[in-house]
């Protein structure tokens, strides 16, 4: 995934290296930008990669994964595509991001950088994401996610923080299927990133708490995908518990149910 960011990361290029040394391995650029395309260096920048803005790029990227790992061509929803990922990622799409939420978004992971990080400011721009009156939920859902994908990776009090932002999407009265369907998606990356990464046991129970909700609220309001996303999370997370060895998180995992809350 070549951002802005990642363009002048000497480690994103050491690592893409070893792609071409592997013969068993494949380096597909996905480029958000021109000017991520202009900046770029080698090796990368003598592969075609694809550009996320471009519907026929887009659907080359999932032929293109979908033949190196041996799965039939597939159909994919685009505009799921699209509100997902591309309308939060690239700047060249047609559809203009929230600045509000991209200056907070940028607040909050500059406090988590610090040497010493400052939670309580983190906590605080999130907060500002929920008050935020020209965002869309899914708009506020989708930073929230983004930010939280770094998170996960490393900080189990900060995964705490997401997490009671999250649930603030959650009130008893929600019937939109839209937002559960993307509060579960989120949960399943978090979780998994937890478990493979934090390895942190207590982050991985507050996660199925919420998960437990969102999956009663699926069911009562009968959003499949939903029900499913919380289903295939928790046996995802299970497996990879299990196959790292990590005893305390698998007997937890194998001793949950997804039942209504």
């Amino acid at each position: 995934m070549i951002t802005n960011s990642a363009v002048n990361n000497l480690w994103i290029t050491f690592e893409a290296g070893g792609f071409f040394l592997r013969k068993e391995s494949v380096a597909i650029p996905v480029f958000f930008s021109n000017d991520d395309i202009r900046q770029l260096s080698f090796p990368l920048a003598g592969i075609q990669g694809k550009k996320l803005w471009q519907k026929e790029s887009r659907e080359a990227l999932i032929a293109e994964i979908s033949q190196h790992i041996g799965m039939p061509a597939m159909d994919y929803d685009d505009s799921r595509f699209v509100s997902n990922v591309v309308s939060q990622y690239s700047t060249d799409n047609d559809t203009i991001s929230n600045r509000n939420l991209m200056q907070i978004r940028k607040e909050a992971m500059a406090a988590l950088r610090s040497t010493n990080p400052d939670y309580q400011f983190f906590e605080r721009k999130l907060n500002e994401i929920d008050l935020l009156e020209s965002a869309s939920n899914l708009d506020k859902l989708n930073t929230i996610a983004e930010i939280g994908m770094e998170v996960t990776l490393n900080s189990g009090k900060a995964t705490e923080i997401l997490l009671g932002q999250l649930s603030w999407f959650l009130p008893e009265s929600t019937t939109d299927k839209a937002i559960i369907s993307r509060v579960s998606e989120i949960l399943w990356s978090w979780g998994l990133q937890a478990v493979e990464y934090q390895r942190n046991a207590a982050v991985v129970k507050s996660v199925i708490q919420v998960m437990k909700r969102v999956h009663a609220e699926s069911i009562k309001y009968g959003i499949v995908q939903a029900t499913k996303n919380c289903t295939s999370a928790l046996a995802s997370m299970t497996a990879r518990a299990q196959s790292d060895n990590l005893q305390e998180i698998y007997q937890y995992l194998i001793s949950e149910k997804l039942r209504e809350a």
